[in-house]
């Protein structure tokens, strides 16, 4: 790996870098930068905000780690009978597509195993949308970085900071984002973006080229007292929001919280009574350096570009470059391995060459007698290659007709099942509807879970089609019920 290398973090406002030589964080390097208020999705202000930090930072041909905001990521808990990691591997995107309203390729994941000693195994997924992995590696390609990582804020702080206790939160409040995870064995079992965002207090007065902790205290300090007392409020705000989850997880066990960000110190936490609660106003900020969370790294920033961590950057490296990070002896073996195989796929290669070239001769020679002896015939390679290719188009033709009868006719009689079983639920509305060769699915929205239910448990009379038992997820969304139910083809 490289000596040195570039982290950037990335918020819905703000962006920050800096370049990390050997173990040291080059302090000089650590910038920030207030992002163009505009009104585009999440991912794509995200991806704005990249292009801005890429074509304002200076950039060596190092490895490249991207942080995203926690508010980017989605997490599931998964339990499995069996804790081996090839097993899990192989049984992971299946569970998750029973686990998920939307389309698992539209994501790219990650996950940590937690075995037992019973055998079972506990998985935490996290999640990040594809389009924004793919956005961030093609902007990489494109300057020539080399990129080694994506992962997400809340993990770089579990990973910085280690949990102080079995049962531990850990509270980040920056000016631009804000989160609570619960870290409890070492491993990130939850995290929880909160919608608050203590940089709006400061009424749009950072600006791109000063954005450090002193500049927002001078901000702060500035405005007096209505500044302050806006603050204090939003403050209020985020302690009721953070003792209610904290309530919710620890369920009466002692617990641990420990506050990160630029606004930390105007917290404070009661480990008695397990809350928090605002500092008095007036409180200075305490940081000094970034206004993200790189600001935790500073201390170990090489923990970030160390193996087997998260990691939503699915290319990976090259045959050469995993190899360069074997250590002793693994390093010759693969050595003499690689060389051992590239001597055997030579001796093959020219072998074969040479019986290619006696065959070729030995056709050539047929085929000239055969000219001499019969005149304007077809050669045995010519019919043989008619016969193939009529043999080829009768396949072709049974194929197609097997596919009518054994697919597109059971989709014709399930679509005329399911329209007269649809009028028995007006109540139900049926968005999208998912045929293949194993399964079908069907997705909707219903104001009842009563309705979906019967529905679900009347599709036999519908479809008329041999499936298992039908399977079925809700997801409430507003005033009405979004289900999902996945039937397998096959003996019910």
């Amino acid at each position: 790996m490289a000596r040195g290398y570039h982290l950037i973090g990335l918020q819905p406002g703000m962006g920050e870098w800096l370049r990390v030589d050997g173990r040291d964080a080059v302090l000089d390097s650590c910038r920030t930068r207030v992002f163009a208020p505009t009104e585009a999705e999440s991912g794509e202000r995200l991806l704005a905000g990249l292009d801005e930090v890429l074509d304002e930072g200076s950039w060596q041909a190092e490895p490249l780690v991207v942080v995203l905001p926690a508010s980017e990521i989605s997490f599931r808990r998964l339990e499995f009978p069996f804790g081996e990691p090839r097993k899990v591997l192989q049984a992971l995107p299946f569970t998750l597509e029973n686990e998920l309203l939307g389309d698992l390729d539209e994501l790219a994941y990650d996950h940590q195993i937690v075995q037992r000693p019973d055998g079972s195994a506990q998985v935490f997924v996290y999640l990040v949308p594809r389009a924004l992995v793919a956005g961030i590696t093609q902007r990489c390609q494109e300057r020539g970085l080399p990129l080694l990582r994506i992962t997400f804020s809340a993990y770089v702080l579990q990973l910085s900071r280690p949990a102080e206790s079995p049962w531990h939160y850990q509270l980040y409040c920056g000016p631009d984002e804000t989160f609570i995870s619960f870290v409890h064995g070492g491993h990130l079992h939850t995290v929880k973006s909160l919608p608050v965002n203590l940089g709006q207090t400061f009424g749009g007065g950072l600006e791109p080229g000063d954005t450090s902790p002193a500049a927002l205290g001078a901000l702060l300090s500035a405005g007096g007292e209505p500044l302050q007392e806006r603050l204090h409020a939003q403050l209020t705000g985020l302690c009721r929001t953070v003792n209610t989850f904290v309530r919710t997880h620890a369920m009466g066990r002692d617990c641990t919280l420990s506050l990160h960000g630029l606004f930390a110190s105007a917290l404070t936490w009661d480990a008695e009574s397990a809350s928090l609660a605002p500092a008095a106003p007036g409180q200075p900020l305490a940081q000094e350096h970034l206004c993200g969370v790189l600001e935790e790294t500073l201390e170990q920033p090489q923990l970030l570009v160390a193996p087997r961590q998260i990691n939503f950057f699915t290319g990976g490296a090259g045959l050469m470059s995993r190899m360069a990070q074997l250590k002793g002896p693994l390093i010759a073996m693969a050595v003499l391995l690689l060389l051992f195989v590239g001597l055997l796929g030579t001796d093959f290669y020219l072998r074969t060459a040479r019986l290619n070239a006696r065959l070729s001769q030995l056709d050539t020679q047929i085929r000239s007698r055969l000219a001499r002896l019969v005149p304007g015939q077809p050669t045995p390679t010519t019919g043989l290659r008619m016969l193939q290719e009529r043999v080829t188009r009768e396949r072709e033709e049974q194929q197609a007709a097997a596919r009518f009868l054994n697919y597109h006719y059971d989709t014709l009689r399930l679509l005329e099942g399911l329209s007269l079983g649809m009028k028995e639920f007006p109540d139900l509305t049926l968005d999208s509807l998912t045929v293949t060769a194993d399964r079908i699915s069907l997705a909707g929205t219903t104001p009842s879970y009563n309705a979906s239910e019967s529905f679900k448990n009347r599709l036999d009379e519908f479809i008329k089609l041999p499936v298992k038992q039908p399977k079925i997820s809700h997801q409430r969304t507003g005033q009405n019920i979004r289900f999902l139910i996945s039937l397998e083809r096959g003996a019910p």
